[in-house]
């Protein structure tokens, strides 16, 4: 099973640097928000607290990150056309093409959003979101915080803690140009990784 995941990836990845070949890297950046570094042929990708660095023309990533992140990192090189935020966020069942897989992926952010803030605070899940990357933004939510995931590539988390009547609850949405820069697909990779960066976060301010 394992073989054939990794088969997978690396036939997603291929198709994805095949679409790089004959582009002008100076376009790209410019469609992504992202600086080309020309000196050193190399894209220079802020995302969360990291900042990648993707090499031209090969587009093999200088620093490895987790595989599917690299990939949605390529899908966004690729599908950037420089369409401004909208700043108006949706679910991602509202995306292009998410009636489906969004809708699975609003359902499961939800679940592991409510088991990750079980007795947490709101000071603390706010410092660790912080950490992570995010941005506190005022809202009707107990906390509300905006993950640039990538330079247009905008994800909220809305937050309500638990109290005498209610659990947790938490929603993710997501840009409404969502999808001119990556696809549903790539949604359900991104929403796992910002959960996975603050629940980092959580264990390292204990």
């Amino acid at each position: 099973m394992e073989n054939s995941s990794n088969r997978m990836f690396e036939e997603m990845r291929k198709a994805a640097k095949e679409k790089f070949k004959g582009r002008s890297p100076e376009d790209i950046s410019k469609k992504a928000g992202v600086l080309f570094d020309k000196e050193n042929s190399v894209f220079i990708v802020p995302t969360l607290r990291h900042k990648v660095k993707v090499a031209w023309p090969d587009m093999e990533l200088e620093t490895p990150k987790d595989e599917w992140y690299e990939l949605a990192v390529l899908h966004y090189l690729d599908m950037a056309d420089g369409n401004p935020l909208s700043g108006n966020m949706v679910s991602f069942g509202s995306i292009k093409d998410g009636l489906i897989r969004g809708t699975g992926l609003d359902r499961t952010v939800a679940e592991e959003m409510k088991t990750l803030l079980k007795g947490k605070s709101r000071d603390e899940v706010a410092q660790a979101a912080a950490l992570a990357g995010g941005r506190i933004t005022p809202s009707k939510a107990d906390l509300s915080v905006i993950f640039p995931f990538f330079p247009y590539y905008n994800v909220a988390l809305n937050i309500w803690f638990e109290d005498e009547e209610f659990p947790p609850s938490a929603r993710m949405l997501v840009d409404e140009s969502a999808d001119h820069y990556l696809t549903v697909e790539d949604a359900t990779t991104v929403a796992p990784i910002i959960i996975e960066e603050i629940k980092k976060m959580l264990q390292e301010i204990k």
